[in-house]
C-alpha cells in the first residue's frame, strides 16, 4: 500500500475560482484622468507598489501559461484547472 502521509488530499472544485474574462484596461479606464482620482500625493505614493505589482502579475499570467503548454509536461487535474484560469483568451 503507498504512503500516502505527506501526500494531501486535494481537490479543487471549478465553481470556487472567479471567472476569467478578457478585458482591455484601455477600454475601462479610457476617460480617467489624473483629475478624476481623488487621493492624496501620500496615498499615491503608498499604492503604487501595490497597484505596479498587480499589473505585472496580470500581464505575466499569460505568457506563463502559454510556456507551460509548449513545454508538454503531464500536470495534474488540479492545476490543469488553476492554469486555464489564468489563461485569458
Amino acid at each position: 500500500m503507498p504512503d500516502t502521509a505527506d501526500k494531501p488530499n486535494v481537490s479543487v472544485d471549478a465553481s470556487t475560482f472567479p471567472r476569467s474574462i478578457q478585458w482591455s484596461s484601455r477600454a475601462v479606464l479610457h476617460n480617467l484622468t489624473s483629475a478624476d482620482i481623488r487621493l492624496s500625493k501620500e496615498e499615491i505614493v503608498e499604492l503604487r507598489p501595490m497597484l505596479w505589482n498587480d499589473l505585472c502579475s496580470e500581464y505575466d499570467a499569460q505568457p506563463f501559461s502559454r510556456q507551460l503548454d509548449k513545454l508538454g509536461h503531464k500536470y495534474s487535474p488540479d492545476f490543469l484547472l488553476y492554469s486555464k484560469i489564468l489563461k485569458i483568451g
